[in-house]
């Protein structure tokens, strides 16, 4: 077995526990350490097959986080950018989740945090439900409208 194809069997390998954009693959078999021109090459025979696929990568990442702990879309475009994946990929993924998915993810953070806030001042619960939204990657303009409703 050639060294390219060790390689793709380790990759698919990786991608079979979980996906990986291009960028996050690239540096696994750097860390492993085969050269740059087999990388490439390999990542391509992938991709063109369907194996990788940053567009899948950021769609599957945003519902995730949209589900589990919610995220706002800066936030969001922050992780996948660390992920490596491409811009395009990340616009088409955010464009697709509409300002009412965000703003319903902005709600139910809210609705928790006060959860744990009921029976405190006011001042401090506009205060932690605003560092909870911004920590989070909401934008200001919905924290802000946010905060209107559920603290008046």
């Amino acid at each position: 077995m050639n060294e390219d194809a060790r390689l793709e069997e380790r990759l698919l390998a990786a991608l079979a526990r979980r996906e990986y954009s291009r960028t996050e693959l690239a540096r696994k078999a750097r860390g492993w350490g085969y050269p740059e021109e087999g990388i490439e090459a390999v990542l391509d025979r992938l991709v063109r097959q369907g194996s990788v696929d940053d567009g899948r990568v950021a769609r599957d990442h945003v519902e995730t986080r949209l589900r589990g702990r919610p995220r706002g879309r800066m936030a969001l475009r922050a992780e996948l950018r660390r992920r490596g994946v491409r811009a395009e990929a990340i616009d088409a993924a955010l464009e697709a989740v509409g300002s009412e998915r965000e703003e319903e993810a902005a709600r139910e953070v809210t609705r928790r945090k006060l959860r744990s806030l009921r029976g405190r001042e006011p001042e401090l619960v506009r205060r932690r439900l605003a560092g909870a939204l911004q920590r989070r990657g909401f934008p200001a303009e919905l924290i802000r409208r946010i905060l209107e409703e559920e603290t008046t």
